[in-house]
């Protein structure tokens, strides 16, 4: 049966629910155990269980009620048995015609009740219902509920992945993660487990009375880190803005302010490629302690990772997978390793950070295979080198401290071109992050201004300078240390997950775009028209320019996408890019007729293009806005304006201009 004819008489089924009393979508049941609840009072209160036989031939009470989702269902002729997942797993359901009856046919003139046929015939795998009845213990010891009531809750008109093996593809697990919880019971307790581990690590904070705030994920400014970013435009501010790539700025501005101890997790977005280990939406926690060292910082996070082996997993050995499927063996109990960034550079790079020339860092950079190497500046790619060579090596939770000063902005120097921080490695992972913040403004600024002229020299992940940032560090910082850990890759270490996506419970994945046909294509471009109307009196070199700047302006704010792939790549793999399949034709227009045109586009909801006078003569943005909001949009003196618009709109309006020569 093809899966559109299990929707329709599924959708049926849904009418069979009402017409037998039903509401086909209820609004609630009231259970009284959840599934591990009752398996937990058959095993301390033997006195609930029930005989089946007497259950079969006296009334069976509704005295305990159980809902979930039917997972199983096997008719056995007079009697089935079921099972239903709950949040806390699986639990068998006896539906019995003894108990149930025949019930009462459907027919015109009759009340109808639904008796133990119709169930067997109306229920489906995936839907929701409650159930009413006596525990007893099956022959082969299986804890049971004997229905003596069945509330159909709400019907699933589309199946399940196949029964026994559920949704196994990696990538639809990804895109239907509902239907991953609701087949893969490992997928659902790994994901239960991150739920507790979030909560271990606030009450772990909170115990060390430390307050949780929350800071902006739209910020005028990327800091904290080294990263592209995404960028969004504020409608209501007229200004672009970045989505937030650390937490760690705004969070220092609240110690200046006075709160001591502080810690926030949320979502950071980093505009960055993607591997198992990376992802660009992901979710951060950071905190910050005022008075506190480095020291300090690094018994915390051992005291932490100690407590959440014991409170959430019960174990300080994990079973981790590598990105090639290999399995190693990971110790958190006792003291953690320590390693220097210079030594493991000596160790496994043969590379002296503080000798070598830049000549020098270029060319073991080239050698261990660093893919970017021009425009980088020497802290990266002493970084690069560390993690071509070095941290591919370590395995066992390990504080790598000393990382080069420029490397790390945000931290306090030591002095000797390193800086004062540590990151914990596991399986190769940076798992933790940590500071000895750098409070001493000057020093700051300095850093701040080497890191703008990398940026301004090509190093696109180097920062910039912060003056909102630097002038509250001019205010006054105290002394502080922070740390900074990424909740996905901690859920992916202790649950042995090899790839970040696992551990997220709807991660970002291009959406799945349905494909057009050629004919659909074609009437799709046919449907629409790129039209800009010109002023033809005045001087050639004026226009042409008004109509290339709508030609940018079209192409780079139009709503609608105007492309269908982006790029296109020759037999050098040199990038070019696509022209718009959409027709376009140029106008020419009076004032009045473009003044029209832009107002009836406005009417229509049409997004509407022009390069005006005003445009023309101005400098600045500034001068442009002052320039519009002078004027009404039918006196802007418009050199030329554009829009994709409709072809009964071009056929109603633009039949009578002539073509722009």
């Amino acid at each position: 049966m093809s899966e559109n004819h299990l929707i329709t008489n599924r959708k049926a089924k849904v009418t069979a629910w009402k017409n037998a009393g039903f509401s086909g979508y209820a609004t609630k049941f009231d259970r009284t155990h959840t599934t591990a609840e009752a398996k937990t009072l058959i095993e301390n209160e033997t006195s609930v269980l029930q005989e089946a036989g007497r259950l079969m031939k006296e009334q069976t009470n509704s005295e305990y009620a159980l809902c979930g989702r039917i997972m199983q269902l096997r008719d056995m002729g007079k009697m089935a048995f079921l099972k239903i997942r709950d949040k806390d797993g699986d639990f068998q359901i006896c539906l019995a015609k003894n108990v149930l009856g025949d019930g009462v046919p459907f027919e015109k003139g009759t009340n109808p009740e639904p008796g133990f046929k119709w169930f067997i015939k109306n229920l489906d795998l995936g839907d929701f219902v409650g159930f009413r009845g006596e525990f007893f213990v099956t022959k082969h010891g299986e804890p049971t509920l004997m229905a003596a009531t069945v509330e159909p809750l709400s019907k699933a008109i589309r199946p399940l992945p196949e029964k026994f093996h559920g949704l196994t593809d990696r990538e639809s697990c990804y895109r239907e993660r509902n239907l991953d919880l609701a087949t893969n019971a490992e997928t659902f307790e790994r994901f239960r487990l991150r739920s507790k581990l979030v909560q271990e690590v606030r009450a772990f904070f909170a115990e060390k009375q430390f307050d949780e705030i929350e800071t902006s994920i739209l910020q005028g400014q990327a800091g904290g880190a080294m990263a592209e970013v995404f960028t969004t435009h504020h409608k209501a501010l007229d200004h672009d803005f970045v989505l937030r790539i650390a937490l760690e700025l705004d969070l220092k501005r609240a110690v200046s302010g006075g709160m001591e101890r502080i810690f926030e997790i949320g979502k950071n977005f980093r505009n960055e490629g993607t591997d198992p280990s990376h992802l660009q939406e992901f979710t951060m926690c950071e905190w910050y302690a005022a008075y506190q060292d480095l020291e300090t910082n690094k018994e915390w996070t051992e005291e932490l990772f100690h407590r959440l082996c014991a409170k959430v997993f019960g174990k300080t050995v994990f079973t981790v997978v590598d990105t090639e499927g290999n399995e190693t063996t990971i110790d958190f109990g006792g003291k953690f390793a320590e390693k220097g960034f210079p030594q493991l550079l000596q160790e496994y790079a043969d590379l002296d950070m503080f000798t070598a020339t830049d000549d020098a860092v270029r060319a073991k950079a080239k050698e261990v295979g660093v893919e970017k190497i021009e425009g980088v500046g020497r802290a990266n790619l002493l970084d690069d080198i560390y993690k071509k060579t070095a941290r591919c090596k370590l395995i066992q939770p390990t504080f790598v401290y000393d990382y080069p000063e420029d490397l790390k902005p945000l931290a306090a120097p030591n002095g000797d071109g390193t800086a004062s921080c540590f990151q914990l490695v596991v399986n190769t992972w940076e798992i933790v992050n940590s500071y000895g913040e750098l409070i001493d403004p000057m020093v700051q600024r300095a850093l701040f201004e080497k890191q703008s002229a990398a940026k301004a020299a090509g190093d696109v992940e180097a920062m910039e300078i912060d003056t909102v940032f630097l002038e509250a560090m001019e205010h006054g910082f105290p002394p502080m240390t922070g740390s900074g850990f990424g909740i996905d890759r901690l859920c992916a270490i202790f649950s042995g997950q090899a790839n970040l996506r696992d551990v997220v419970l709807f991660p970002t994945l291009k959406p799945v775009v349905e494909k057009l046909s050629s004919k659909q294509l074609e009437a799709k471009y046919q449907a629409k028209k790129v039209v800009i109307i010109a002023n033809q009196d005045l001087p050639r070199g004026v226009t042409a320019n008004a109509i290339g700047q709508l030609g940018i302006s079209i192409g780079g704010h139009s709503e609608e996408s105007l492309f269908e792939a982006k790029v296109l790549h020759d037999a050098d793999d040199q990038v070019h890019y696509t022209d718009c399949f959409y027709g376009m034709v140029n106008l020419a227009g009076s004032q009045a007729q473009m003044a029209e045109f832009v107002t009836k586009c406005y009417d229509a909801k049409v997004q509407v293009f022009d390069f005006s006078d005003i445009m023309r003569k101005a400098h600045t943005d500034a001068q442009m806005q002052k320039g519009y909001k002078a004027k009404k949009t039918t006196d802007i003196e418009y050199i030329a304006v554009g829009a994709l618009v409709p072809a009964d709109f071009e056929k109603e309006f633009l039949s009578g201009l002539a073509l722009f020569s």
